[in-house]
């Protein structure tokens, strides 16, 4: 008995009879699937056939981000996940009053560090340092791109706490314009910002990890090192990409310089995080923009300051202790 396909059928003996269509049941089984989804959301996130699909994943989004920073947010919950990681550990974030440096200076409170935080914006600065969890803390305010201004605060830093174990290089920040628009001093302005703090601080707390034969230094690059499309097509940022780029190179070339001196250096590449600066314009594209980071990330959201906080300490523990030179991506597969 022989048998033979052709074109989706099979022929045994003489008798024909046509093979089920595999590709046609993995569709309908995908939209039986897609319904039993959609009919299992609130009404409020019901996809409507006359609503732009857009708009229901953007709900459905603003609802789960509810619920991830209030889980975030919970002390209990923190204080059951606490490991103490950074006991003992004297750990200094720039930047630390907004967004994702005050996150990571928060996690690194969970785990029990001593901490340095500095920041430009004395008041925001000590309304985060005021939330939080009780810990050896020092704050203060300094311009990390003046070489003056940060050494004077790590002598403080060393003054208070005799040691520098982690250092997170967290400052940053752009004018963007478009490239045939930019001027010179926007320019220089992103890149002091960006590289020259990263610079500065690495060298001065360097210096003091030498002695010691240890350290972790974790810098901020950005997704954007590779360029940003929702940000290029609307304000222009090639300086920044410029910036965090630089980054990638500088720790690559520093991990090289520090590993005999038992200090480790990585950089971590946030995608789209949602911070207080950031979340109206990342709604607004959502709703009007093709370039919206809802549309382009493939994981389809924005992220969350805690994830960012996550990865850092990551690379700043002893879980860490094999990688340097490395740059995280953190950024939804974008």
């Amino acid at each position: 008995m022989r048998n033979s396909v052709q074109g989706g059928e099979t022929a045994v003996t003489g008798e024909t009879t046509r093979e089920p269509d595999l590709f046609a049941s993995a569709i309908r089984f995908r939209s039986r699937a897609e319904r039993a989804l959609i009919e299992a959301l609130p009404s409020r996130y019901a996809i409507d056939d006359q609503r732009p699909r857009n708009n229901a994943f953007a709900e459905v989004e603003r609802s789960r981000r509810k619920v991830a920073t209030l889980a975030t947010a919970n002390p209990s919950k923190r204080e059951a996940h606490r490991m103490d990681r950074m006991r003992d550990k004297v750990v200094v974030v720039t930047g630390a009053a907004h967004g994702i440096g005050a996150a990571i200076a928060r996690r690194f409170a969970d785990e029990g560090a001593a901490l340095a935080l500095l920041d430009l914006d004395a008041t925001r600065l000590a309304q985060t340092a005021d939330q939080l969890p009780g810990s050896p803390l020092l704050t203060l305010v300094s311009d990390v791109t003046e070489e003056a201004a940060v050494d004077d605060a790590f002598v403080q830093i060393v003054a208070a706490h005799k040691r520098i174990d982690v250092l997170v290089n967290n400052v940053g920040g752009s004018r963007n314009q478009k490239l045939w628009e930019m001027t010179a001093d926007a320019w220089d302005f992103t890149i002091r910002l960006n590289l020259r703090s990263a610079f500065l601080c690495t060298r001065a707390a360097a210096r003091l990890m030498m002695h010691r034969g240890s350290g972790a230094i974790v810098c901020m690059s950005s997704g954007a090192r590779e360029g940003t499309p929702w940000t290029a097509h609307h304000a222009g940022g090639a300086a920044y990409s410029a910036a965090k780029a630089g980054i990638h190179g500088f720790i690559c070339d520093a991990a090289i310089e520090l590993a005999e001196h038992g200090i480790r250096i990585n950089a971590v590449a946030p995608g789209p995080i949602e911070t207080e600066r950031t979340a109206k314009m990342f709604e607004e594209l959502c709703e009007t923009s093709d370039y919206s980071p809802h549309r382009l990330v493939p994981m389809r959201r924005i992220g969350q300051p805690r994830e960012i906080a996550d990865a850092v300490l990551y690379l700043a523990s002893q879980e860490a202790s094999y990688i340097t030179g490395t740059t995280l991506s953190i950024a939804g597969a974008r």
